[in-house]
């Protein structure tokens, strides 16, 4: 009888450890959570099995913890948690949950040091902002993948600083008024792969900083009046892929800055609609870049939110480097959406008469765009012009519409038009509607030409950016294939997609991020290169690669990655 008894205890007890849940605190109990702690102040607790963060408070030194990441776990709620120690927490991740609802998040409300909150891939059905109300700096608020499908306004008082808010890959079917309301530094906003079909009349008032706004892959069928009004920031609009049929009158009111508008794929009459700038330019580029039967390497100057670019990348073998110096634009940030892309590049710099000079210089581009850039260059058009036409084979150059006020050069505007039309090289190859663009007079539709110059540029005068010496390295650049010859060594090379790692550097490179660039030098540590330094690799977005393979003028220990990162760092 006492065997059977004991028998019976042991039985009890690993059920119990069987359907015992796994929380924050059992892996603080087995000591699991000392493999937990990472470098920088992280805590990885993704992919542990929880199915709850009960006893997260008791996490050891929590004050020195600046991200936590939860994701790939089984939790079902926030209820049974504290983060109440976590007073420096910076990012918190709780991707791929059950979570069903933000209820428990009432036990973060002391993370005033919150700027990320990131909670794709989970079951939740409402978005209630008046949950957020106590996370005075929260940054971005990736609520994508969920089930969502009603939005709880909030009328009184802010959401903290929020900038960016994900609401794409969800349910939602109507925008209600005043919805982001309490969004006022709201500058990018994702609602992409929904089922809206309704914009509620104000339902994006008080949206003033407003910068980006996809709503494309839904079921709208018409934008109504005044539906924008407010967006007097927004630089890009994408509403492709809807089944919009009626523009409303006054349905552009608000949209005075707008830059890029998507409306392709809908059931609009465009003979009646001009709203697809972006999508006359491209088949001309498309006509240039179908030809090629090798990687190329294309400049977007000028880039704004990257649309030409990152559709170049998504459809061909190319590394797009592109030029922006507005950095509220959120480029990086949009490539870094696009992460599936590794083949882009951003420099963010205010690009000027110079810097156009040194990197014709340096670099040979396939194709070069610059479809906002000679008229913002103050007291330097004709400068610029002659500079751009050094960059490579094929240079696409857009002028100001007519009547245009808002340029550097507005008084210029005819001498511009007449220089690039003088120039054999060239000839316009599109005409692109430019309707309600600031300062023109009343509401009649405008031109830009577009100019194609075919430059064929077979010399690089400069081995590096800065270098002092000039050599003439010839180049012989067809669609087939591109090579270099290096008249010092009397030998041709394969030509590199991309640019110089120099070049990223001088320009400042922005994206990819410099963490991925040293990574990289790391990596290519293994080769056996006899001048292993920044100016001999070559960016082709996440990825780098080496040149000058026989140039072995530096001594061998020079072969160190630290020694090159640093050279890159300073």
């Amino acid at each position: 009888m006492p065997r059977i008894a004991t028998t019976l205890s042991l039985c009890i007890l690993l059920c119990a450890e069987a359907f015992a849940e796994r929380n924050v605190q059992s892996l603080i109990d087995s000591g699991d959570i000392k493999r937990c702690f990472l470098d920088n102040g992280m805590l990885q607790l993704s992919n542990r099995g929880l199915q709850s963060l009960r006893g997260v408070e008791n996490i050891p030194n929590a004050e020195e913890i600046v991200f936590i990441d939860a994701s790939y776990n089984q939790i079902k709620d926030l209820a049974t948690c504290s983060f109440e120690r976590f007073s420096n927490l910076t990012q918190l991740w709780l991707n791929h949950n059950h979570l069903e609802d933000l209820s428990g998040l009432n036990n973060i409300a002391g993370l005033g040091n919150l700027r990320e909150l990131h909670l794709t891939h989970n079951k939740l059905h409402t978005f209630d902002l008046q949950q957020l109300s106590t996370l005075s700096m929260l940054y971005v608020l990736n609520l994508g993948f969920n089930q969502i499908r009603i939005i709880k306004p909030k009328r009184d008082g802010n959401v903290g600083n929020l900038e960016i808010l994900f609401l794409n890959n969800n349910n939602l079917g109507v925008v209600p008024s005043y919805a982001f309301i309490a969004c006022p530094h709201l500058q990018a906003l994702y609602l992409q792969d929904n089922t809206i079909s309704v914009l509620e009349t104000d339902c994006f008032k008080g949206l003033f900083a407003l910068r980006l706004l996809y709503l494309y892959n839904n079921a709208l069928t018409a934008l109504p009046s005044n539906v924008f009004i407010d967006l007097q920031s927004l630089h890009i609009l994408f509403l492709r892929n809807n089944a919009i049929q009626v523009l409303e009158k006054d349905w552009r009111n608000g949209l005075g800055r707008l830059h890029i508008l998507d409306l392709s794929h809908n059931k609009l009459n465009t003979e009646k609609e001009g709203g697809k700038d972006c999508e006359i330019r491209y088949p001309h580029i498309k006509k240039i870049l179908d030809n090629y039967k090798r990687p190329f390497t294309v400049l977007d100057i000028g880039a704004s939110e990257g649309y030409f670019s990152l559709r170049i990348a998504s459809e061909y073998d190319c590394t797009c480097v592109m030029i922006e110096g507005d950095n509220t634009l959120l480029l990086p940030h949009i490539c870094q959406l696009n992460k599936k892309l590794s083949n882009v590049v951003v420099l963010e710099k205010f690009i000027t008469p110079q810097d156009l000079k040194e990197l014709g210089e340096c670099e040979h581009f396939d194709l070069v765009l610059a479809f906002n850039v000679v008229h913002q260059m103050k007291g330097a058009w004709k400068e610029s012009i002659d500079y751009l036409l050094t960059l490579g084979d094929h240079v696409l150059i857009e002028t100001p519409p007519p009547g245009c006020r808002t340029a550097a050069n507005a008084e210029n505007l005819p001498l511009i038009e007449a220089y690039l039309a003088q120039n054999k090289n060239g000839s316009v190859v599109a005409q692109v509607p430019r309707y309600g663009r600031p300062g023109l007079p009343g509401p009649d539709q405008k031109y830009s030409n577009v100019y194609l110059f075919e430059m064929h540029k077979n010399v690089l005068p400069k081995p590096t950016w800065g270098s002092p010496n000039i050599r003439f390295y010839p180049i012989n650049s067809t669609w087939q294939e591109k090579t270099l010859y290096k008249p010092r060594i009397h030998k041709t090379i394969d030509w590199k997609a991309g640019i110089n790692l120099w070049t990223f550097k001088n320009l400042n490179g922005v994206y990819p991020a410099k963490s991925v660039i040293h990574q990289e030098i790391k990596r290519l540590a293994a080769f056996p290169h006899g001048d292993f330094v920044p100016w001999n690799m070559v960016i082709q977005g996440n990825s780098l690669t080496l040149i000058d393979w026989d140039d072995n003028t530096l001594p061998a220990h020079t072969h160190n990655d630290a020694a090159c990162i640093a050279q890159f760092e300073s």
